[in-house]
């Protein structure tokens, strides 16, 4: 009984150290600070986002959920999909993701540290045809576009 106990306090103390020799690598989902953002997250996808043709040609909607990581410097990696619509909408949310950057990345006792974020993006046809004309319009009004 003895030896199964040692035996069983070796491998709790070998994998508590093998553990926290890769610290540094452990992607952390509670985090004291979230990343932070300069500027409007949902603007700066609204802007940057292309509605494939053919989906608006299909009228193929929905919510497209990106998740990625990021890390200690505020740059994204590993974008994968997490909820799919279809392939072109999909790659459409996937290249925008891609663009984001943070000022700052997540911290965890007071130390940066690389974390995972979901993107939900929304691909709406009504909201994104508004959100173009609305572009337009600010664009006339600030004289870059000629009536």
């Amino acid at each position: 009984m003895v030896k199964l106990f040692m035996c069983i306090l070796g491998l709790v103390f070998t994998h508590g150290i093998a553990f926290a020799q890769h610290l540094d690598s452990v992607v952390f989902y509670e985090v004291d600070q979230l990343p932070i953002y300069k500027g409007n997250l949902r603007s700066f996808i609204s802007n940057q986002i292309n509605y494939p043709e053919t989906a608006l040609l299909d009228s193929i909607e929905g919510i497209v959920q990106v998740t990625f990581s990021i890390d200690t410097n505020g740059v994204t990696k590993n974008h994968r999909l997490l909820k799919s619509v279809r392939y072109d909408i999909d790659s459409e949310a996937l290249r925008v993701a891609k663009l984001l950057q943070f000022e700052s990345p997540a911290m965890n006792n007071k130390r940066p540290i690389e974390t995972t974020f979901l993107l939900p993006i929304k691909f709406n046809i009504i909201e994104y045809h508004a959100a173009k004309k609305k572009t337009k319009s600010n664009f006339r009004k600030n004289g870059n576009i000629k009536k």
